[in-house]
């Protein structure tokens, strides 16, 4: 079965101001979903965390022009530059990002867990 992965951003945290710039984003609430054809359903969610000493000045992106695509992509950066994974996976050019989404795969297979919606009235 195939699987498909999605890669949320639920919220964005801020400061208004940090060395001169305005509305700069310090963390990003994300949620990685994955699901097969039949609606087999896992996820993991967390808060990254981003590192501000990268920032470049002279590209600053303003808060109000930054797309989702965008901020999905410092997350994967930063998660997988956080080198959360064990020796053996760092030392087969594993990511942190790849472990997460294998880990989905086999929960979707493994769980038959059909996500469900709608409210009981």
């Amino acid at each position: 079965m195939a699987i498909t992965h999605t890669w949320k951003i639920t919220d964005l945290e801020r400061y208004s101001n940090h060395e001169g710039l305005s509305d700069v984003i310090v963390a990003a609430h994300w949620i990685l979903e994955a699901k097969d054809e039949n609606n087999n359903f896992a996820s993991h969610w967390g808060i990254q965390h981003l590192d501000l000493s990268r920032i470049d000045t002279e590209n600053f992106i303003s808060f109000n022009s930054i797309t989702k695509d965008q901020v999905i992509q410092w997350v994967i950066n930063e998660l997988n530059a956080s080198n959360q994974i064990s020796d053996e996976d760092k030392a087969r050019g594993v990511v942190l990002t790849e472990v997460l989404e294998e880990d989905l795969q086999k929960r979707v297979q493994a769980e038959n867990n059909q996500r469900l919606t709608g409210v009981p009235w």
